[in-house]
């Protein structure tokens, strides 16, 4: 519910600006690189307003998008109508913690983009894993884009700031405190790569880096108005993007398969 009060501007502050166009297509990149290109039936847990679920039934594959924000449900909806594309894609409001209760099964990928597993403790993290499993079928992919433990451009930013607490907040085993609006906070853990690797029940097929180069959502502002830098940032991206170097990135993108033990 954390994200409810936001539905309604989250595509202007994120998804239609410059740096949230080039983070997704990032994503997308990555999902065609390790996913198969036949239709798949795709479980996406805090789907936001719906533009990943749109891009996957625009390729055909079958989607139930879900989140615990009923605003972003409702966003979801109306853009798969509009796109036509409602006979692709089913919501449902549905927490992570609530997934299991869902009577679809047999999925070929549970997708969680942008840090939606980041609003969930790393000790809860393996139940989380353990309830995708529940849903995937034999053989099937969790792909999560998650941020990171360090981010080398909000760490430079923040000591540019003087804001030394929030330079390394990523470093805290504790929550921290992210700000959604000037009036909603969410308590946020950032995981590891490594950590994610070793999860119990599923191979790791690989991770890349969403944001390293790339900066962090935040400084659109700055950026907006830098187009050719941003471009050439862009540029770089591909480059540890394909030598996969997820350290320091403001996300990393991590695919992992169900096993058969």
């Amino acid at each position: 519910m954390h994200f409810h009060p936001i539905a309604n501007n989250y595509d202007a502050t994120f998804t239609n600006t410059p740096i949230g166009r080039l983070q997704r297509s990032q994503v997308w990149k990555a999902l065609e690189r390790y996913t198969v290109a036949a239709p798949m039936r795709i479980l996406e847990l805090n789907c936001g307003t719906g533009v990943d679920a749109v891009h996957f039934a625009a390729k055909g594959h079958q989607v139930l998008a879900t989140d615990a924000a009923p605003g972003m449900i409702d966003i979801t909806a109306a853009r798969a109508k509009v796109m036509h594309l409602d006979h692709l894609i089913s919501t449902r409001v549905s927490p992570f913690y609530t997934i299991t209760q869902l009577p679809e099964t047999g999925f070929d990928l549970v997708f969680s983009n942008f840090g939606g597993v980041n609003c969930i403790p790393t000790s809860e993290l393996g139940q989380l894993a353990e309830d995708c499993r529940e849903k995937l079928r034999p053989g099937g992919v969790l792909a999560m884009v998650v941020m990171g433990r360090f981010c080398y451009w909000e760490t430079l930013y923040f000591l540019a700031k003087g804001k030394w607490s929030t330079a390394f907040r990523r470093l805290r085993r504790e929550a921290s405190t992210a700000n959604l609006s000037s009036q909603h906070v969410v308590p946020t853990w950032y995981h590891s790569n490594g950590s994610l690797k070793n999860l119990p029940g599923y191979q790791h097929l690989g991770s890349v880096p969403i944001g390293l180069a790339i900066p962090p959502s935040y400084l659109n502002p700055f950026f907006a108005k830098r187009e050719r830098l941003l471009n050439g940032l862009a540029k770089i991206e591909q480059f540890f993007f394909r030598q996969r170097v997820t350290f320091g990135a403001d996300h990393f993108f991590i695919l992992l398969q169900k096993t058969s033990t």
